[in-house]
Order: structure tokens, then sequence, then C-alpha cells
């Protein structure tokens, strides 16, 4: 044997013989592949539920493109139709109702409208409550119609009346707690005018004169002391020259 041969098949004596080895499939077999489609079904009920549940939503709320329902959205604001409830403050610039329509705020409690200015400071408010209205701000006015004359404005020095006429319909008349400062009083037409003070003076003064006329009655002057008809610069003149004073105690004058 040459040593080429036997060097070769000591070389072939190390070599082994190859192995066949398993190879794995490829894919998703046994529970892995039910799972898998467990998952898929799934997922599709969810979408479905998911899908008819907003077809739902959309049809109950009347969805569309103008809005919500009775709530529109335009290019001049919100138009809300029929009756709305609003669970928190409401901030707005502008409150309209419809043509013919009235509109109607209600509350269980009460109705507060409140104005602020820039810097969140509250400036005025208006509460209607079940037993009162109360207005709460610097100055308030009742104008007319058109807007163009104040009938009544309240503020914190005065109280101004802008009609030509002020009417007291009570039974007891008005009572006024201080002065009064007026051109005209005068009684409804077959009605007596009674000026009176229950417990003090009844004073009435003018720079220029007190006039006191009863064109078609009598004047009548009633006190518990005595009348005094006094002058401090003129005189005290009657007009007529007859005048009657009944049950005149005249005093016998002696020489």
């Amino acid at each position: 044997m040459t040593e080429e041969q036997y060097v070769l098949e000591a070389q072939s004596g190390h070599l082994q013989q190859p192995r066949c080895e398993a190879v794995d499939p490829v894919g998703l077999y046994g529970w892995r592949k039910r799972f898998l489609y467990f998952f898929l079904s799934l997922l599709l009920v969810i979408m479905m539920v998911n899908l008819a549940l907003t077809v739902w939503i959309v049809k109950v709320m009347h969805f569309t493109v103008d809005g919500m329902g009775n709530l529109q959205v335009n290019g001049e604001g919100i138009r809300l139709e029929g009756i709305s409830e609003f669970l928190l403050p409401l901030y707005v610039k502008e409150i309209q109702s419809r043509r013919a329509s009235p509109l109607v705020v209600r509350s269980k409690r009460n109705v507060t409208i409140n104005a602020r200015n820039d810097q969140g400071q509250l400036t005025g408010q208006l509460t209607v409550g079940p037993d009162s209205v109360e207005a709460q701000c610097q100055r308030f006015e009742v104008r007319s119609r058109d807007g163009g004359k104040v009938l009544f404005s309240v503020d914190e020095k005065k109280i101004s009346i802008g009609t030509d006429t002020v009417r007291v319909t009570g039974s007891d008349g008005g009572v006024f707690g201080h002065s009064v400062e007026t051109p005209h009083i005068q009684a409804d037409a077959s009605q007596d005018l009674k000026l009176e003070s229950p417990t003090r003076t009844l004073t009435m003064e003018a720079p220029r004169g007190v006039e006191v006329t009863a064109a078609r009655g009598k004047l009548k002057a009633t006190c518990r002391k005595d009348l005094e008809l006094q002058s401090t610069e003129g005189e005290v003149r009657r007009s007529r020259t007859e005048s009657t004073v009944p049950e005149l105690r005249c005093q016998h004058l002696s020489k």
C-alpha cells in the first residue's frame, strides 16, 4: 500500500455519514390555530356591535349636517327648538325667540342673569325668585317703547319718574317718609284730596306762594288747637265783603 492510499483511507475513516434531521412544518396548527380563529371572530362581532350602536345613536339623536336634533348650528349662531334644560351656567351674547313666539325661562328655584366686565367682575344682576324680583346694579332704568324717554330710574341717590302723571290707586294712598317735591297734586274725579300727617306737622312751602283752591266746593280747615293765619311781610285779606263765623263768642268791652 502506497503512502497516498494510506492517507486517503485514514481521512475517509474520520468522515461521518450525514444524518437526515426532522424539519418543522411552517404554519399554525392545533390550539394556536383555533385561538386565532376565535380572536378574529370576536373582533368581527365587536365591530358589528359598534356599527349598530353608532347607527342607533345617529337615528335617536337625529344627527344631521346642520346639527343635532333640535339644536341647529348656522352662520348666525345656534338655533334651539322646543324645551331645553341647562344643568350648568349658560354664557351667551344674545337670546332671541322665534317671531310671534314668547321666550319662556323656567326654573324650580330662581332665574339669575349676571353681567360682567372684561375683568370678570360682576356689574349687574337680575334675580327672579319665587317671592321677589331683585336687581343689583349701579342704575336701574325703565324706558318707553322707542327707548328715547326714561320713564323710571333709580340710583343710590334718588328715584326719578319721567311720566306725565303718577297715579296711586291704593285705598290708603301714598306714604312718604321724607319730603316730596311736586308742582301739582290732584285727586281723581269725584274723589277727595286728603293730605295728612298722623303724628307730626304737615308743612307746605313754596318760594313764590302756596295756592289752595276749591273750584266747586268748600274749603275746610280743622284743628284741635288754635288756627293761625299769619303773614310776615304782607297782609291777610279776604276778597268777599261778607263773612260768616258761626258760634262766634263776642266779648263785651267796657269803657
